[in-house]
């Protein structure tokens, strides 16, 4: 059976954890209870490949904690995650997705988000810890407007 990409369980917590932590990004503000809004990848065994979520904000969202395991990276577990998220934030009422990065502006670059500076962030979502006091001023702003796919007639 191969990898499957799925909502996050509650019983995947420690998995998360670990996997986010593993792949440096922060953990701190996380609790049980925003773990609804985590999707994973995991391979047949049932061990996670790959973890991401978004954290709403009315009709804006912030992507938070994308990571892929390194024995599992270059296989388009990333980008799969990416897709799923922006899916769900769509289907959500979600039109924009923000994020903040140190590392991997280039990835989220290739998938359509452009840089902005954290004043053009909304402030509900610069009020958030990842933005307030998590990652520091030096990281990259990013933004990428959502749009339904067209449908061909």
């Amino acid at each position: 059976m191969p990898a499957v990409l799925r909502a996050a369980r509650p019983g995947d917590y420690p998995e998360i954890i670990g996997l986010l932590q593993h792949a440096g990004l922060p953990v701190d503000d996380l609790s049980a209870a925003r773990f609804g809004w985590f999707v994973v990848v995991a391979d047949a065994q049932g061990k996670l490949l790959a973890a991401g979520a978004t954290e709403p904000f009315g009709s804006c969202g912030l992507v938070r904690s994308l990571a892929v395991s390194e024995p599992a990276r270059g296989a388009g577990l990333g980008r799969a995650v990416l897709r799923n998220l922006e899916k769900r934030a769509l289907d959500r009422g979600i039109s924009s997705l923000y994020l903040l990065t140190t590392g991997q502006s280039a990835f989220f670059e290739e998938h359509g988000y452009q840089r902005v500076t954290r004043e053009a962030i909304p402030e509900e979502v610069r009020a958030s810890r990842q933005f307030s006091a998590i990652c520091p001023a030096s990281a990259t702003s990013l933004l990428k407007r959502l749009t339904l796919p067209m449908v061909k007639s």
